[in-house]
């Protein structure tokens, strides 16, 4: 490089800086309680409430960065087993108990249940992977605050994919009588739209 042109370059060097100040020019001073990214997780006022038969939701978005829910599980409850194709997610537990069980597939297709788990633990669901939660505890609730690492919360159910399958394509697939299973419950599905159901079983059980 020339001695001319080295020199206009050093000339030239504060200029290019400047466009990457990190002095604003101005500043601007937001009310938390007008701010689109703030919002109370324990007390959940502003937030989206989706009601369900084993328990409640409640969800909100920031638009662009991400997603979070706070849920609840009844007693007898359970979370359908389902995934999140948008995004990684990262809960932390706010109340639970020991007859509670988190579930997920591996993808080699085996299955792992995790137990013991305790408030103020932190589990994480990797983008895909379907997993269930289930609270056989007849007198406590399950808890907690889930943290999407994408605004796309959505929650796809696997059952409700399977029921689409045309019976003939079961019956390839699975065999006639586990066919005529699916395509029964796929014309009679209860609570088709809720992700938190609860377990007969549990309920009769406990006498609720």
């Amino acid at each position: 490089m020339s001695p001319l042109l080295l020199l206009c370059s050093l000339c030239l060097l504060p200029l290019a800086l400047s466009q990457y100040s990190t002095t604003p020019d101005f500043a601007i001073a937001v009310d938390a309680a007008d701010s689109e990214l703030v919002f109370d997780l324990l007390n959940p006022a502003n937030m989206e409430e989706v009601g369900q038969e084993g328990g409640e939701v409640f969800y909100q978005v920031v638009p662009g960065i991400m997603g979070t829910h706070k849920y609840s599980i009844a007693p007898c409850g359970v979370a359908i087993p389902h995934f999140h194709s948008g995004g990684d997610a990262i809960n932390y537990v706010m109340e639970w108990n020991a007859q509670a069980e988190v579930g997920y597939v591996e993808a080699d297709g085996s299955t792992v249940t995790i137990k013991n788990i305790k408030k103020g633990n932190t589990f994480r669901m990797a983008r895909g992977t379907l997993h269930w939660v289930v609270n056989k505890s007849c007198t406590k609730t399950l808890s907690g605050i889930q943290f999407f690492n994408s605004p796309d919360i959505a929650a796809t159910r696997p059952d409700l994919q399977i029921g689409s399958i045309p019976e003939e394509i079961l019956i390839v697939s699975m065999g006639e009588e586990v066919a005529a299973l699916i395509s029964d419950w796929a014309v009679n599905k209860p609570n088709v739209r809720d992700m938190l159901v609860l377990c007969p079983r549990c309920v009769q059980e406990c006498g609720l």
